[in-house]
């Protein structure tokens, strides 16, 4: 059994239903949803955007690609706290003053605007990550 085909019957379980209610909703007959969850036959994309869309995870985790099912808001609050001490290490660290911009020191508004970026990358990841969940 593929990591598709356990996941598949995992959230089918999980979710209370039956084959056949997973195949109606795909529009297919059961026979063949039933040959995906037994790694017998490969669903077609629009498929699977269906069923990651159905049981609310991210592709990536239905094909095995991740073990994480979608980015919760103890992901966000994780990455937020992140960032916090990124932001706060960049503010207290004496060494940053001499981080990479060849061999000058930056100055402070250089300081801010690396601040500025970290934040800014971050924010873009979250933002990200949340449109996969999707």
């Amino acid at each position: 059994m593929t990591t598709l085909s356990s996941r598949l019957r995992e959230l089918r379980v999980e979710k209370k239903l039956r084959q056949i209610d997973v195949a109606y909703f795909l529009e297919i007959n059961e026979r063949s949803y039933q040959q995906m969850e037994y790694g017998k036959a490969q669903p077609k994309l629009a498929n699977l955007i269906k069923l990651s869309d159905f049981y609310g995870v991210s592709l990536d985790y239905l094909i095995g690609k991740t073990d994480r099912p979608t980015f919760t808001d103890e992901n966000e609050r994780n990455v937020q706290r992140a960032l916090q001490h990124i932001l706060e290490e960049l503010s207290n660290e004496y060494d940053f003053h001499y981080c990479s911009n060849g061999a000058e020191e930056m100055d402070e508004e250089d300081t801010l605007l690396m601040k500025k970026a970290v934040e800014a990358i971050m924010k873009k990841a979250i933002e990200l990550e949340k449109k996969k969940k999707r």
